[in-house]
């Protein structure tokens, strides 16, 4: 998966233009260019050929997009100052400096907003989200791709629609979804052929195979990998050449001829760029091929031989890696290398490189090795049950050890000293794991009990309702019409399935505080959660609700830890202005900076300071009678790492607002 991302950023960050030219049109365009006068003409012809050079010669792409913007800036050509701000983006981008690439395309968004250029804000927008998604950050890569399409669609530029469509399905490689990533990689196919852009057919058969790779479709991909290496023949790009030949080689079934396109692929790097991450990944994957086909050699002379092959490759990613800072890279060549130390028989250093690879493995995906726990209707109980089942099994496990060290001592009197060492050690590990599990058994039975004493928080207000509807339909049936008996069957259904959402956001919450429930992110539109807070609100409501998201944001949380926040949040709220005349509600959505804020707003009483006390102390605790409580809320914002912040409103009201 990390494999196949890494080839896709490779392809969208470096088909910034769809018109490489090969050294031929470089030497063609250099002989222009001392010929030519001090003018935009000239600015145009810098930046043409920093950008040809900048899949063949970086420094020298550089070095002419450094002179093409000086240019521009002497000329005070905005359009051609905001082009260079694009073009030293993507140089900073290829050498993974995001921060300064960053605030290069953003000069360049300002700059051609200020002089309405729409290809150059579309192109900006693109860039802006090529940062944010090599930095993994779909959630802020996401919308800049999407309104650079949209705005691409509108002015028809078939060259911009291909490659945001390639920039998109690199967001479905990430989520491992083969087919949607192979619908957009072929919108990119169809976008590109309209686009009559070589380079740009290219890129997009790269996207169309990768896809079938990551759907494990190996003959597919081996299929677009061969068309896209014929039409870059004519381009003269030793660089794509050479990735196009990796690509190949992951799809061969075959090792030899995997073997064999890796060898290219090599060869083409050495001659670009030997420390480039693409081919540090290439001398990997050489490792792992020589490594695979001894497997099934017999021969001792030829099997070390191919061994040998394979950790020169590793040794030398490693190395390169290592003083590169590609740690991804290096952590999967370390743990090939262990590999092949183990089957040439040098179990130590097999075992450090293992032991290395586990320890940097641990620290950069930690998060993703986390244990989850399936749900279960009795959690805690099981929980519990299955810690003294292995109180008891170690206790047991100690008793006869000691009787077999008691046994063997009898008979083997000349070790008496080496089995009391081996005894007393191992009683100490027991004993220590005894103490862990039974204060591990204590703190399951602290948090059941303060589970069962905030259980009934949440569950009054709806059941009040529920009491409230059944006494009026008991008392003073003739009050009610049949229209109105409808009307409050209904209400009584909506407030049963709202009484069921509440308790299993209760469970939700259980299991946060066993510290074993890892909340499930994704990404929600806001509009969603106001609506799911308009359902939730009393039949017999009186309070005014106003919902504002101008901006149709989204957030990326867990969406059940959330809507318990809100919803209580809510609750509070319509407590608070229980006695206030005209009471009013409002919920807004905006964004700042990189960040979502949503923020309730009533014009109720306030909230004492006292109260406050259990937003930011865990040792406080409020009771209420709707909602989960302040205390809660805490816990709750806490789990899916978010705040939770108050303020008195401007009318003399409360405000909390929500930061994600």
């Amino acid at each position: 998966m990390r494999v196949l991302k890494i080839l896709l950023l490779v392809c969208l960050f470096l088909n910034g233009n769809a018109q490489k030219s090969g050294q031929e049109a470089i030497d063609s365009m250099l002989l222009k260019l001392r010929e030519s006068q001090y003018d935009t003409n000239k600015v145009r012809l810098l930046y043409k050929i920093s950008k040809a050079y900048q899949d063949l010669d970086i420094e020298k792409s550089t070095q002419f997009a450094n002179q093409s913007m000086a240019a521009a800036k002497t000329l005070g050509w905005k359009k051609g100052i905001a082009a260079n701000h694009i073009l030293s983006g993507e140089l900073l981008l290829n050498g993974n400096k995001y921060d300064s690439a960053l605030l290069q395309f953003k000069a360049a968004y300002a700059t051609n907003t200020a002089i309405n250029n729409i290809p150059g804000i579309i192109s900006a927008l693109q860039s802006i989200g090529n940062v944010y998604y090599g930095q993994s950050n779909h959630n802020q890569a996401l919308p800049y791709y999407l309104k650079a399409l949209e705005m691409a669609e509108k002015a028809e530029d078939n060259d911009r629609i291909c490659r945001i469509n390639q920039n998109i399905a690199g967001v479905y490689l990430d989520q491992e979804n083969s087919t949607k990533m192979l619908q957009y990689a072929k919108k990119s196919y169809a976008a590109a052929i309209n686009s009559k852009i070589p380079e740009n057919t290219i890129t997009s058969l790269e996207s169309i195979g990768l896809a079938y790779l990551l759907g494990k479709d190996s003959i597919s991909a081996g299929n677009y990998f061969s068309k896209a290496l014929e039409l870059n023949e004519s381009t003269g790009n030793i660089y794509r050449e050479a990735n196009l030949y990796h690509y190949l080689a992951l799809a061969k079934k075959s090792i030899s001829e995997r073997i064999r396109c890796l060898l290219q692929a090599k060869k083409l790097f050495d001659a670009y760029s030997p420390d480039h991450a693409m081919a540090l990944s290439n001398l990997k994957h050489l490792g792992t091929a020589y490594r695979d086909s001894s497997v099934k050699i017999t021969d001792p002379g030829k099997k070390q031989q191919l061994l040998s092959s394979a950790e020169a490759y590793y040794e030398k990613a490693i190395a390169i890696s290592k003083a590169m800072g590609h740690i991804d890279t290096y952590n999967d060549a370390e743990s090939g290398l262990a590999t092949v130390r183990a089957a040439k028989g040098e179990y130590r250093s097999a075992y450090e490189l293992l032991y290395n690879y586990v320890q940097t493995y641990d620290s950069l995906y930690s998060q993703e090795t986390k244990n989850r726990i399936a749900t279960l209707e009795n959690a805690r109980e099981i929980d519990a049950r299955d810690k003294q089942i292995q109180i008891n099994k170690l206790a047991l496990s100690n008793a006869r050890r000691t009787r077999g060290a008691l046994i063997a001592g009898a008979v083997f009197l000349f070790i008496i000293g080496g089995l009391l060492f081996y005894q007393n050690r191992t009683r100490r590990r027991t004993n220590t794991t005894l103490l862990t599990l039974n204060n591990e058994l204590d703190e399951a039975n602290k948090v059941k009990t303060k589970f069962f004493g905030i259980l009934s928080h949440d569950l009054r207000s709806p059941i009040a309702n529920l009491i409230n509807y059944l006494h009026l339909q008991k008392e003073s049936p003739e009050l009610l019409s049949e229209q109105k008996k409808q009307h409050y069957q209904k209400d009584l259904t909506t407030a049963a399935e709202n009484l069921l959402d509440t308790m299993e956001a209760m469970l939700l919450w259980s299991k946060s505080q066993m510290e074993r429930f890892s909340p499930q992110k994704k990404l929600i539109p806001v509009s969603h959660l106001f609506e799911h807070i308009q359902k939730q609100l009393p039949a017999n409501n009186t309070v005014h609700f106003h919902f504002a998201n101008p901006e149709q944001l989204s957030v990326s949380t867990d969406e059940d830890y959330l809507k318990t926040i809100m919803y209580n949040l809510t609750a509070n709220a319509l407590k608070a202005l229980q006695h206030t005349p005209n009471g009013q509600v409002r919920w807004e959505a905006r964004q700042q900076a990189h960040l979502v804020l949503l923020t309730i707003t009533d014009n109720g009483p306030g909230i004492q300071q006292p109260q406050m006390e259990a937003l930011y102390n865990e040792n406080a605790v409020i009771g209420t009678k709707h909602g989960l409580g302040l205390h809660l809320i805490r816990d709750l914002a806490k789990a899916i790492q978010c705040t939770v912040s108050f303020r008195p409103a401007a009318n003399g009201g409360a405000s909390f607002t929500i930061t994600i």
